[in-house]
Parts: structure tokens; sequence; C-alpha cells
């Protein structure tokens, strides 16, 4: 039980604070619209949901601490992906560019 607590508390530690700050953070950083970082916080939410409604219906399963740990897996290569992500030029506002002569264009 204590380590079933241990990796729940662990996993929500690491895993719920993503969508609210990093997710913004990386937005940011990026420069991306904000049509794109609602995209990628509501595909985390729906997975969240979806995820959760088929446990709820299915059960636990016979070996829950290796179905979980797979999840942990799998969310963390997805957090990794996203953090790697370089900025995509269909996501970037448009940024002005200087001219030969010192002249802005947008």
């Amino acid at each position: 039980m204590r380590s079933a607590l241990l990796l729940v508390a662990g996993a929500a530690g690491l895993l719920l604070p993503f969508a609210s700050i990093l997710i913004p953070l990386l937005a940011r950083e990026h420069s991306w619209k904000p049509s794109f970082t609602g995209v990628l916080v509501g595909a985390q939410s729906f997975g969240t949901i979806t995820s959760t409604l088929l446990v709820s219906k299915r059960g636990a399963g016979a070996r829950p601490g290796l179905v979980g740990l797979v999840a942990l897996v799998v969310v963390g290569a997805g957090q990794l992906t996203v953090a790697m992500s370089t900025p995509l030029p269909l996501d970037r506002r448009r940024i002005p560019r200087r001219r030969r002569y010192g002249v802005i264009r947008q």
C-alpha cells in the first residue's frame, strides 16, 4: 500500500503541473498561438478523462502496477516530446524581419 501511495504522489507531483504551468511557459518560449496551446492542454485533458473512464469501466486489471508503470512511461514520453519540440513555422506568430537598410517589415 505504501509503494502505491508513493507512486501516485510522485506521478501527481510531476504530471499535474504540466498542463497548468509548463505548457503556457513553452507556448511563450516558442511563440505558439493561444489556439495551439489550448489544443495541447485539451489533448492532455482528453487523455486523462478517457483513461479514467476506461479504468472505471474495465476495472484495475490483474496487474495494476504494470499498467501504471506503462502509463507513466507513455505520459513521460509525451511530455518529453513536447518539451524537446522546436518552434514550428505554422505555429509561430509573424515576427517582423529587418530589411537591408534597417526598415522593419511585417
